[in-house]
């Protein structure tokens, strides 16, 4: 079976499947925007560009977020070892906030899905939980959007 997600750029796809993964671990019937949000935190996390990212989009030091990471990260390797056969997520249902801003995407081959429109689309959708992770005394939820929101203005980026 070709992935839903084949045509995207590589770092969305990743992440993408990652947020299946997380979904499927935490027993979510769809994926929401907060396990796109930790699956991309977890790609960056895998292709050691964590740290950027976070100074990037303004997540400062949080032990919290690092826990609930590392928590993630035993999970998925505990499921792996126990499921091998089963890693990849058996469904690709969104929360539907999120499936309409990837309908454009699957619909339309041609279109390249990149990691900031991904982020800036699920950041509004994050539930309390997540984002009661995200705050600390030196990052707060509103600073983490206003922050992706202005990244398209920086010209290096927008060559990405």
């Amino acid at each position: 079976m070709k992935h839903p997600f084949s045509k995207f750029e590589e770092y969305c796809k990743f992440a993408l499947l990652a947020s299946a993964r997380i979904a499927k671990l935490e027993n979510h019937s769809i994926i929401t925007a907060d396990d796109v949000f930790l699956g991309i935190m977890m790609t960056f996390m895998e292709n050691h560009l964590e740290d950027s990212f976070r100074a990037l989009i303004g997540i400062h030091e949080n032990q919290k977020l690092d826990a609930h990471l590392e928590t993630l990260d035993d999970k998925a390797l505990d499921y792996e070892l126990i499921h091998q056969e089963q890693v990849e997520p058996d469904h690709y249902h969104f929360q539907e906030e999120i499936q309409t801003l990837l309908q454009p995407y699957i619909d339309h081959p041609s279109k390249t899905l990149d990691l900031q429109y991904l982020l800036k689309g699920v950041l509004p959708y994050l539930s309390s939980t997540t984002k009661a992770l995200l705050k600390t005394k030196k990052t707060n939820y509103s600073k983490i959007i206003d922050t992706t929101n202005k990244l398209d203005q920086i010209p290096i980026i927008k060559e990405l």
